[in-house]
């Protein structure tokens, strides 16, 4: 099953609740796909697809 995850974040409440959580890899932390200049996966080895691991009951409460 496949989920769209949108940044809107006004429905979590509690921290340390997230809807999904990255599935780690290597160098993930230095990863920030924050600038969309920079091609994460030739320049800084992020894979192709990056999974993450899903908290359904959360992330349906929107």
């Amino acid at each position: 099953m496949i989920h769209e995850l949108l940044p809107d974040v006004t429905h979590i409440t509690e921290d340390g609740v997230h809807d999904a959580e990255i599935i780690d890899f290597d160098g993930f932390e230095y990863v920030t796909f924050h600038e969309p200049s920079i091609d994460y996966q030739r320049e800084q080895g992020a894979p192709e697809v990056v999974e993450f691991v899903g908290n359904l009951e959360n992330a349906g409460t929107r």
